[in-house]
Order: C-alpha cells, then structure tokens, then sequence
C-alpha cells in the first residue's frame, strides 16, 4: 500500500506539468487504484499538445520496486534507467 501512495505522487506530477504550460498542452493518465511491486499492470498516459511543437520528453520516476515497458509510443524513444522512464521526441508528432 505504501508503494502506492509513492505511485500517486509521481503520477501526480504529471498534473503540475499542466499548470506550468497551460491550456495548450494537456497531460492525464489513469492507473489501477492500488499496485504492488511485482504486479502487472496497465498505466495510460494521454498528451494533448494543442499547437506545441519540437522537441519534449515527458519523465515520470517508479517508486523502488516497480518497473516499466512501453505499449504505444507515439514516434517517442523510450528509454528507462533505474526508476526513472523517459519518452522523448526529437520531433512532436501532428
């Protein structure tokens, strides 16, 4: 249970990613209500970039015991390193 309210954290910052580039850019997710490490399951990321384009890397961090594999990347590279997974594009998708 304890890694769950870790979970919930980091997803949370993907909510504050809203309020720092406003209403063109939209970052929501949904994940199960409660996880343990060594459990699978499906979390779904939805990024609405509105008008955005370049570069961006969405970074999320695992709580300790937890590990990721990417389903649909979107033309991102997906690359994990201990707790921290990144997806990044050289290029936003239209």
């Amino acid at each position: 249970m304890t890694q769950y309210a870790v979970l919930l954290l980091h997803f949370s910052g993907l909510f504050l990613f809203n309020a720092l580039f406003g209403p063109d850019v939209t970052v929501s997710g949904s994940a199960p209500a409660t996880a343990d490490p060594g459990q699978e399951f499906t979390m779904d990321i939805t990024i609405k970039k509105g008008s955005t384009y370049g570069f961006a890397q969405l970074k999320l961090e695992l709580p300790a015991g937890f590990s990721a594999t990417a389903g649909e990347k979107s033309g991102s590279d997906f690359k994990i390193s201990g707790t921290t997974v990144r997806f990044t594009w050289t290029s936003l998708p239209s």
